[in-house]
């Protein structure tokens, strides 16, 4: 049976600290599962709504105990740009470690992020955003193998790229957040700023016109 809180992958980056802020903020129980707990503030360490579980991608145990206690998950794992052109094994924990804990312990929703070089059938061709996929595509090879690796495995839950939804088999709703630049820094001054600044998040494929898909979202804003 799923818990109450919300299990965070990534949460040692600056975007996972300002997700944290974020989290801790509207008073939501939170489970931030981490390589190094040392990487996180101590005024978000501290905070009684935070549980810390350090581990590894491949320590099952540690990992089943932080699922188990979630209602969803929140996993902004991913290479950075400059990563050799290794493939990543993350797809793999995806498909093999978490969906399986996630479908064992009634864990129903998943939202993940990777790059905008990931294409989805109700895309509009920009060429701004056409010509980043390819600078990606070729110049960070890691990272555009990572990104369609991670779209094959969630389209394997039989489900479109970025609609959300029930997959047949696993019974797992899911979004993958496709990001291009997220400015913005990580301690709680700048992340009150970002947060109050601008209008809500687009969600939906990428378009042209006011108010629909950009090139760049604050940390804040996407927190």
């Amino acid at each position: 049976m799923a818990g109450d809180k919300i299990l965070v992958l990534g949460g040692t980056g600056p975007a996972g600290i300002v997700l944290l802020r974020e989290l801790l903020f509207r008073g939501q129980p939170t489970v931030a599962y981490v390589r190094n707990p040392d990487k996180i503030p101590a005024d978000l360490a501290s905070n009684k709504l935070l549980e810390i579980i350090p581990g590894q991608p491949d320590d099952l145990g540690p990992l089943e105990s932080a699922v188990s206690q979630s209602r969803m998950i929140i996993s902004l794992l991913g290479p950075q740009l400059n990563d050799a052109p290794n493939p990543s094994p993350l797809p793999g924990f995806y498909s093999d470690v978490l969906f399986p804990l996630m479908k064992k312990h009634s864990v129903k929703r998943i939202i993940a992020t990777c790059t905008v070089s990931v294409v989805d059938k109700d895309d509009s061709f920009l060429f701004g955003r056409w010509l980043l996929a390819r600078e990606i595509q070729f110049f960070f090879r890691g990272s555009w193998d990572f990104d369609q690796r991670v779209a094959g495995v969630f389209d394997q839950l039989d489900l479109s790229i970025g609609d959300g939804g029930k997959g047949k088999e696993n019974e797992i709703e899911w979004t993958l957040v496709r990001l291009c630049g997220i400015p913005g820094g990580a301690s709680e001054e700048e992340w009150k700023a970002d947060r109050e600044a601008g209008k809500g998040v687009y969600v939906g494929p990428v378009v042209s016109g006011k108010d629909k898909w950009s090139m760049a979202l604050k940390r804040g804003r996407l927190a």
